[in-house]
């Protein structure tokens, strides 16, 4: 038989509207502070207990003999209900008006879920008393509550309510209990206005509840006047979700607050394509496409706003002089010029003394070679010029593809350093904790993430930093450091004291950083700091034909002797010279046979006992075709960790989440659970059917509890883009490498996947979509003046 709609609301948790009920707070369950969101347990007053049983009674008779709907809600004693919702300031004793709907939580059962409150204020001179006396309000006592009763009668509570400073035409009162009694009657509606106000618009009660832990009472006041602060103050807020509220207010169009908020959201976006800065030509035409045609705001209007952020400090416009004609015209945001400028200056500053005293070819020379004799490594020219810059120089820089021995120069200066300054600090860090990981690997010796180093707080920033800065002498490696953006280079030298050395390690032909700026890329041609270029590959001397391929990419189109370098890598070529020990080609034209040759070689690797966590599948996209990290991560897990009765799964939005699954960290670091974006590990899910629910990432075979709100920021990791592979390894590694993908092929990509790959890297696609990527080397300019700053000519 059928199931009726509302039976299968009832099924599904569905709201079937809203509602109100009133009744008094039992208990304060959770609170968090901060976000408002709140679990608390009420008594219904009769009428909203009545009216709930009737609203429920023909649920309860469709389900055949199920119980009243409303009885399911019951707490234990039988009078209570458990309610959750936004409410930051929720107190035991208050009584309250909600406004929601019933809803079936799949884990805690039936529950009222509230969108808006209003505290009931009581009127009778008994509960006045006891309300202002009580511990869970104001506490201000029984003498206090007495005059603020006999001054303003049994109402007092409206009347504070409408009028807060009222609070100060309280005889007997102190100036501080007048104050603090007018503070909290304005705290009193301003979350259910602001709640009631903004949340149509696209803001949850959630994001109401930061505003307002932010704002506090002045909430509805700021909101209304210029909802684009918010853009600056709360996390999470952007331009299109203030433009909605500052609609719905009556802002209009052509507000300068609004011109200002999109001239600085354009920039802000900018940052997000790897720009410092934006062009100032670009910037009009983007504001007022993102302002729309109605909006009444011309060319003039963007520029005026313009000069006017450019007085106040908040914009900064320079212009650089380019070659024949050519000429840079640009528009910063006052904390990306600062960034650009702070580190320019500090990498200058370590250039103009850059020899380090004491230290000379006589010194280092015969210790490097009875470095090299005891560990039975003879360097190349190149590498012992890279081991005595890092040991003779303030600031050096080594670069080289996968092979040409980055981590056996890291090694020789990190024991050379210990020998000439026994005893002083040396600091190893990178940009991500799967990079760190490899550099501790490789130097037997602990390592952090940028971020651990400083001491990143959330909520404070870096505990070093230019005031603070890490104990020194010392000697600091920064590895992976294409990954580096500007902002966090300028927040790591800050904190790098006068007395310390700085080798800086990276592969300058990977993709650059994620965040904005080209910083390891600009360092080398500014021409400023010594720079060691390692082209020999020593792993390709031991047969290693990732690396050949690897050394192939790079140079293609290159002056090598004189002469142009046109020689492609052919792969079908270097799959018959290994015999496919470590590199193999599949042909596939289209995302569908790409699907297909994925799906059967991990059956086929699984077949033989591969691990999940020993392969990475590798594609330009996220989310478009059958070819995509989306698609292949769902074929993958399939295939991998498949459907089964006895392993629990955790439904969060859209996607599902299965006990085994292998997963990444993105987009947030987590430093309190030490999780950081781009880890990879599995994910363990335990409990329901009664018992407590527990998630947890397990991280290099180490638990890190997560709660539900986590799994925002969790991605299955089967396969993912090649942008997010950056500064990992894996055994095997699959790159895909189709012509649907044009827009997507360069030889940074392509680069960047074939060298994560350790043992056997597998390109499934075309040999004409291989070229085309190799062949794309032009390298998509990021506006900023980095280089610029380092030569001196800014």
């Amino acid at each position: 038989m059928a199931r009726s709609a509302t039976a299968m609301r009832k099924k599904e948790g569905i709201p079937k509207g809203e509602i109100q009920i009133r009744g008094y707070i039992e208990k304060v369950r959770f609170n968090n502070q901060q976000n408002g969101f709140s679990i608390i347990i009420i008594s219904l007053s009769g009428e909203s207990k009545k009216s709930a049983g009737q609203q429920n009674q023909q649920e309860s008779q469709e389900n055949q003999g199920t119980g009243n709907f409303f009885d399911n809600l019951l707490t234990e004693d039988q009078n209570q209900i458990t309610c959750k919702g936004i409410m930051p300031n929720a107190k035991q004793g208050d009584e309250i008006l909600l406004k929601g709907s019933w809803i079936t939580d799949p884990k805690y059962g039936r529950q009222f879920s509230f969108t808006a409150f209003d505290i009931i204020l009581p009127t009778s001179a008994q509960w006045v008393m006891a309300y202002f006396s009580g511990n869970n309000f104001y506490g201000l006592g029984r003498v206090a509550a007495e005059k603020i009763l006999a001054a303003l009668g049994e109402s007092c509570l409206e009347k504070l309510k409408n009028n807060p400073d009222l609070a100060f035409s309280v005889p007997g009162l102190s100036e501080k209990q007048q104050g603090e009694l007018a503070e909290k009657m304005r705290e009193h509606g301003a979350l259910g206005d602001l709640i009631a106000m903004i949340c149509r618009h696209g803001i949850s009660a959630g994001m109401a509840g930061r505003i307002y832990a932010k704002y506090g009472a002045e909430s509805l006041q700021i909101v209304k006047e210029n909802p684009y602060q918010l853009i600056k103050d709360v996390d999470g807020i952007g331009f299109d979700r203030a433009d909605s509220i500052g609609a719905a207010v009556g802002i209009k169009k052509n507000s300068p607050f609004r011109v200002d908020a999109a001239i600085r959201h354009v920039l802000e976006e900018a940052k997000g394509e790897g720009h410092c800065a934006r062009s100032s030509a670009s910037i009009s035409a983007e504001v007022l496409d993102l302002l729309g045609k109605d909006s009444g705001v011309d060319f003039g209007d963007v520029a005026r706003a313009g000069k006017n952020l450019i007085e106040l400090g908040e914009l900064f416009r320079e212009k650089k002089d380019g070659p024949e004609g050519l000429s840079l015209d640009l528009v910063y945001l006052d904390g990306m010029r600062r960034a650009e400028v702070g580190l320019a200056d500090k990498i200058r500053a370590m250039t103009k003394k850059n020899e380090m005293p004491g230290i000379n070819d006589e010194i280092v020379f015969p210790l490097i070679e009875k470095m090299a004799e005891n560990s039975g490594i003879a360097l190349a020219p190149e590498q012992l010029r890279a081991v005595i810059w890092g040991l003779k120089y303030k600031i050096s820089v080594v670069t080289g593809g996968p092979g040409t021995g980055k981590s056996t120069i890291t090694k020789f200066i990190v024991a050379g350093y210990e020998s000439v300054h026994p005893g002083q600090e040396i600091y190893l860090a990178a940009p991500t904790g799967r990079a760190a990981k490899r550099l501790a690997e490789a130097t037997q010796k602990g390592a952090k993430t940028i971020h651990r180093l400083l001491g990143y707080n959330p909520e404070l920033g870096f505990t070093y930093d230019d005031y603070n800065q890490l104990k020194g002498p010392g000697l600091m490696i920064l590895d992976e450091s294409s990954m580096i953006d500007i902002e966090l280079a300028h927040n790591l030298f800050k904190a790098i004291p006068d007395d310390m050395q700085v080798v800086i390690i990276g592969d300058q032909d990977q993709l650059p950083s994620v965040g904005p700026g080209a910083v390891l890329r600009d360092i080398i041609q500014s021409g400023v700091v010594p720079v060691t270029e390692l082209k020999f590959i020593y792993r390709q001397s031991e047969g290693s034909t990732i690396s050949l391929l690897a050394d192939m990419i790079k140079n293609y189109g290159r002056e090598i002797d004189g002469k142009k370098n046109k020689k492609m890598p052919n792969l079908r070529e270097l799959e018959a010279m290994c015999g496919g020990r470590d590199f193999r080609f599949i042909e596939a034209e289209t995302p569908e046979d790409v699907y297909r040759a994925v799906q059967r070689l991990i059956t086929d690797q699984c077949a033989k006992g591969l691990n999940p966590m020993d392969f990475m599948v590798l594609t330009p996209l996220r989310d478009r075709g059958l070819a995509s990290a989306e698609k292949l991560n769902a074929m993958l897990r399939d295939i991998v960790n498949p459907v089964d009765p006895l392993k629990k799964e955790k439904k969060f939005g859209d996607r599902v989440f299965r006990d085994g699954d292998k997963v990444m960290k993105v987009k947030k670091n987590d430093y309190n659970k030490s999780l950081f974006n781009g880890d990879i590990g599995t994910l363990e899910i335990t409990g329901g059917d009664g018992k407590r629910e527990e998630i947890t990432f397990i991280l290099d075979g180490v638990p890190i509890p997560l709660g539900t709100e986590d799994l925002a920021y969790i991605e299955p990791a089967y396969s993912y883009t090649t942008h997010k592979s950056q500064g990992s390894e894996s055994p095997t590694v699959i790159v895909v490498c189709i012509r649907s993908h044009f827009i997507m092929l360069s030889r940074p990509i392509i680069y960047t996947g074939s060298t994560r790959g350790k043992v056997r890297l597998a390109i499934v696609g075309t040999q004409d979509a291989f070229e085309i990527a190799v062949k794309n080397n032009k390298v998509v300019r990021r506006f900023g003046l980095l280089k610029e700053r380092l030569r001196g000519e800014i």
